[in-house]
């Protein structure tokens, strides 16, 4: 009875599970996505970063308000004290005190400047929040598919494994009837042999692109993420008549990164301004204290308390280093200003670089696709043309190994092909600065599978 590759590949993760103490979990692209949105670590870290940036904008917001001050005392003086007029006298008394303070010391022009410059700081980090999502999302989506084209790969070669040694037992059979020489047996035994290396190999990649894939959704590495046998299907998340123009400029309106540069350069240039023009709005300072004093010669104790207040307002101008005229600090603002702009000049090339090749990528995969796909048809036609033949005694055993060798390779090939023009979408979606977090958001393509016949 010949068992199914799927069926093998359930008793062997069934049998890791037991006896290795592997743990194995079903995962589902949509899943990948939803866990890459929610619990990947560098997303997580940029989000502290965007509680910080908040925190500092509230911090520059709070530099507008008066602190308050509350408290009392107690003051004792024994001995020589001078008087307005300047004679020295022998004092001895005491002072009660208890007394509210309000007082500001605010730059108003500093702190108009800080609040508008935090502020967009806080824009950038959100943008960076962004950016890094969409980067998590892409590479959860990535490693998905490199998981899924492994898992694929290792059931064809399985596949290939079982047609190989059905071939090299018939060979062998006919080598001990006399019907065949002993190298064609031998030669069907040597492709049993590279099918297992095959199989193998396919077996290991399986196995660490789970646990990269776990590494990205923050999970335990040691648990093996499965993907659904059907998940391999080719998708269409862009249209393909979309034009380049286009998309760079969607490029250019959504992408996070350009976004968090602009904003960082607009941060620059209200810290520019504020070197330039904050000195000139005063400083206010003012202050108001109430509350009540009491006390007097000797050891009276806190007689006489009673009500006292005092208040102030002043204004001021600093000129110098860290006011008016600092030159220092204009041209340390300038160059920080400029840096920022050549930065997001910068960042703009790299993006719609990153337009054209992310688009060169897709269109060069779908013609991949198209022609592994062709491949798997033709290998099928010539399998089944040499099984005709066979069964009417035209060709012989290897004629059939070989068309099933590359009837495995087409489909191998078509495998990887499926996985890359996948990626390949995810990462032209990711370059316009917008990746699916669903799977719902993507459009399935109908094109025929590259699954074995039965009769394979």
């Amino acid at each position: 009875m010949r068992i199914s590759p799927r069926a093998l590949l359930v008793v062997v993760s069934f049998f890791l599970s037991t006896v290795v103490g592997a743990e194995v979990r079903p995962i589902t692209l949509t899943s990948a996505l939803a866990l890459a949105g929610a619990n990947n670590l560098e997303i997580a870290i940029v989000r502290e970063e965007l509680a910080e940036a908040r925190a500092q904008h509230l911090g520059a917001i709070e530099q507008f308000f008066p602190t308050v001050e509350v408290g009392g005392g107690f003051r004792q003086h024994d001995g020589n004290a001078q008087t307005t007029e300047g004679r020295i006298i022998d004092v001895n008394k005491q002072a009660y005190s208890a007394a509210g303070l309000l007082a500001a010391d605010v730059k108003i022009g500093t702190a108009i400047y800080n609040e508008l410059s935090s502020r967009q700081l806080v824009k950038a980090a959100k943008h960076h929040t962004d950016a890094e999502r969409n980067d998590a999302l892409y590479d959860a989506a990535a490693a998905f598919f490199q998981l899924a084209r492994a898992r694929s790969s290792a059931e064809i070669a399985q596949d290939a494994v079982q047609i190989a040694q059905d071939y090299r037992d018939q060979l062998q059979g006919a080598v001990a009837a006399g019907l065949a020489r002993e190298g064609e047996a031998e030669r069907a035994n040597t492709l049993v042999r590279r099918g297992q290396i095959l199989f193998e190999k396919a077996k290991f990649e399986q196995r660490t692109a789970a646990a990269r894939l776990s590494t990205i959704l923050n999970l335990d590495p040691a648990i093996e993420l499965v993907p659904d046998t059907q998940s391999l299907v080719p998708i269409q998340l862009i249209d393909p008549k979309t034009s380049l123009g286009s998309l760079v400029s969607q490029a250019l309106a959504c992408r996070p990164e350009l976004l968090r540069s602009a904003s960082q350069r607009d941060a620059a240039r209200t810290q520019r301004d504020a070197a330039i023009y904050a000195p000139i709005v005063p400083t206010v300072g003012a202050e108001s204290s109430w509350g009540g004093l009491g006390g007097g010669d000797g050891n009276s104790g806190p007689a006489n308390f009673d009500n006292s207040s005092e208040y102030f307002v002043g204004l001021s101008w600093q000129i110098g280093p860290g006011g008016l005229f600092d030159p220092a600090a204009i041209q340390s603002g300038n160059a920080r200003y400029r840096k920022a702009g050549h930065e997001y000049a910068n960042r703009r090339n790299l993006v719609v670089e990153d337009v054209v090749s992310s688009l060169a990528r897709t269109d060069s995969t779908a013609r991949q696709l198209s022609f592994a796909a062709l491949a798997v048809a033709s290998s099928r036609r010539s399998l089944d043309l040499a099984d005709q033949r066979r069964d009417f005694a035209i060709a012989e055993i290897l004629e059939n190994l070989d068309a099933q060798r590359d009837l495995t390779i087409a489909r191998l090939d078509h495998t990887a092909a499926l996985a890359d023009h996948n990626i390949a979408q995810f990462a032209l979606v990711r370059a316009i600065g917008k990746v699916p977090d669903q799977l719902t958001d993507t459009k399935r393509e109908k094109k025929p599978r590259s699954t074995p016949k039965k009769s394979e």
